[in-house]
């Protein structure tokens, strides 16, 4: 767990990302047992001012699921 709060970290501070799909199937066991993140389609950019809003698309019906973050873990 450690390593996935590492990876948001960076993408958040060093890298002005949001992820926008932490969920069960974006994260990844390698076989040596390493957490990784992955599932990065829905990422966006954000401000380096910190209380800039994140521009983020809507959800929409029209548009398959697959298409569409993980509502069930969007918080």
């Amino acid at each position: 767990m450690k390593l996935i709060m590492d990876a948001l970290l960076f993408l958040h501070q060093t890298c002005h990302f949001v992820h926008r799909n932490v969920c069960p199937s974006s994260i990844i066991v390698n076989k040596k047992g390493t957490w990784k993140l992955a599932g990065l389609d829905f990422m966006e950019a954000t401000s380096e001012e910190p209380n800039e809003p994140v521009p983020c698309q809507i959800w929409s019906s029209r548009f398959p699921k697959m298409a569409q973050p993980d509502l069930d873990y969007i918080g």
